[in-house]
């Protein structure tokens, strides 16, 4: 009896701790589509944790939401969670933040300088592209550091395996985010585009560049 008694008391204390973890360092994912998460296929909904790899496949999305946060995922993407950040691999990823979770692409890591901010990162072999809609971001990549303003985009292209930035024309951003973009349609609502380069959070689309 005494066993069981210290048995059940174990099982309380571990139930506790891990419910815990999952509140400090845990989020809820929501998947449509084809996802992936440490390679198991996500039906709906699952919890994800630091360290898991998501990734989407054609016409898939996913939000990923935490106390303070939330993330989109965009199809064609890769990401590794973590408790206070998201390594983008691959694709898009659109972080809201009201608790500073910043994003890191490569050597270039993008922090909210007042800790609220809405961003989108765009990550391919070409470079990684960056656009704040709400708050202003400190980017650094390792030898720089530069703060990009709400309402504005830069490029970090590569060239001969190294990363330059490129302050770019409005016009010339819009099309490089969209050849950056995973192939995914065009938004056939104009209301859906809020942005240069901005795609649906809901239906997975890209912006039409201005002709």
């Amino acid at each position: 009896m005494r066993g069981i008694r210290i048995f059940s008391l174990f099982s309380v204390v571990l139930f506790s701790l891990t419910v815990l973890n999952a509140q400090n360092d845990g989020a809820m994912l929501y998947a449509h589509g084809n996802v992936t998460l440490n390679g198991q296929a996500v039906e709906s909904s699952t919890s994800i944790f630091t360290g898991d790899r998501l990734d989407t496949a054609d016409s898939s999305v996913v939000t990923i939401n935490r106390s303070g946060s939330s993330i989109v995922v965009n199809p064609n993407s890769s990401i590794q969670y973590g408790q206070s950040s998201i390594e983008i691999m691959r694709g898009t990823a659109r972080l809201s933040t009201l608790a500073g979770m910043s994003a890191q692409a490569g050597q270039l890591t993008i922090t909210p300088k007042a800790g609220t901010a809405k961003f989108d990162v765009v990550r391919s072999d070409n470079g990684t592209s960056v656009t704040t809609r709400e708050g202003a971001l400190t980017l650094r990549d390792g030898s720089r550091t530069m703060t990009l303003e709400p309402g504005t985009t830069t490029l970090f292209a590569s060239s001969n395996g190294k990363e330059e930035v490129s302050i770019l024309p409005t016009e010339r951003i819009t099309t490089l985010n969209s050849a950056l973009k995973p192939d995914i349609p065009v938004c056939e609502k104009v209301s859906l585009c809020f942005g240069i380069g901005d795609a649906s959070e809901h239906h997975p689309c890209h912006c039409r560049p201005p002709q």
